[in-house]
């Protein structure tokens, strides 16, 4: 799943114990939103969800240029010993401009193009 330009993105993730078994973050769970490897501002907020170890973090993108290459990692604290790890990543996709949806269209012959037409005759009977 690519990530659009100025998308909302909400994902979950899960927290274990050192014996692999889902376990609750003591404290707080920070989350950081890297653009091709670089920390960004933006705000990524870090939510329990209904389940032991289960959380999700969402943020919206600011606006980033097609094929920027996005990550989250995140800080959590599991029976005394702090954690981070990267929990997601994924590239931003490019959004055609109206100017270059109406060259496709042009280009195409509209937005619908029929590659092969192809008519089935039936098998019947006629008494």
């Amino acid at each position: 799943m690519s990530v659009l330009p100025s998308q909302a993105v909400s994902i979950t993730f899960r927290t274990k114990n050192i014996d692999g078994e889902l376990a609750d973050a003591t404290g707080t769970i920070t989350a950081v939103l890297y653009r091709n490897g670089v920390a960004t501002s933006v705000t990524v907020t870090v939510a329990s969800i209904t389940g032991t170890g289960r959380y999700s973090a969402s943020w919206t993108n600011a606006g980033y240029a097609a094929s920027d290459q996005l990550e989250v990692e995140v800080t959590a604290t599991i029976g005394g010993t702090a954690y981070t790890s990267k929990i997601w990543s994924d590239s931003v996709l490019s959004v055609p401009t109206p100017a270059q949806n109406a060259a496709e269209l042009e280009r195409t012959g509209g937005p619908i193009k029929i590659i092969q037409s192809q008519t089935r005759a039936s098998n019947s009977s006629i008494t």
